[in-house]
This record gives structure tokens, sequence and C-alpha cells, in this order.
């Protein structure tokens, strides 16, 4: 399983990409087309993503205050991997009520990617 935030930036956030380098897991951000993306966390534990994209939320918010979820929007993209589920029929990933009230302030959408296998 593997999170990333994707931001869509305003013009006059895409040239000043450094003031993202700290929230990035791998040094660098990712910038295409207009959006960042910022690896939040790799692993089958999925609490362990939950602390993980809180924490990014509220280091992004500190930083760049109510740009984020006016000027900056963006979506906490997902990907669950066959391997993560093991063919199960059932695979549960509990968002809690406070990230879900904090998602929406910051009018941040959540897409989870399930990929088939075999």
């Amino acid at each position: 399983m593997y999170s990333v935030l994707r931001l869509v930036l305003p013009t006059a956030m895409q040239t000043d990409l450094k003031r993202f380098k700290p929230f990035c897991s791998n040094g660098a951000p990712s910038f295409v087309n207009g959006r960042i993306s910022l690896s939040v966390f790799e692993g089958p534990d999925w609490s362990r993503h939950i602390v993980a994209i809180s924490q990014l939320i509220d280091s992004l918010e500190k930083e760049f205050g109510e740009s984020l979820g006016q000027t900056i929007g963006g979506v906490i993209d997902v990907a669950v991997d066959w391997e993560d589920y093991n063919a199960n029929l059932l695979t549960e990933l509990t968002i809690p009520p406070t990230l879900i009230g904090t998602l929406g302030r910051l009018k941040l959408a959540v897409t989870i990617s399930i990929y088939g296998g075999e």
C-alpha cells in the first residue's frame, strides 16, 4: 500500500517548490502539470498511513495556513495492490472522523485505488 498527497498549486506557487522540500520523504518533490506529489507512507499497516497522512496535513497547514484549502487544492491517493489484501473479498480502510473533518475543511479529497492481480 502506498499513499501520496497530490496538490494542485496556483501559478504563483509553482516557481517556489523549495517550500515543499521539507515535506518530501524522498527529499525532492515531484512536480508535473501544475501538481506536486508528496510521498506520505508505504507499507501494509493502514493505521500507520492514517498517522502519516494526519501529520503531513498538520505540517502543511502550519506552513501554508489558509492557502491550504483555498488556493491549494488536492487529493490523498492511496494505492492498494493485490498483495496488500491477499485476495480477500473485503479489506477495510477506515478514515477516522477527525481526519475526515480536517480533509473536508481543507477541501482535500481521498482516492483509494485498488489494483487486481493474477
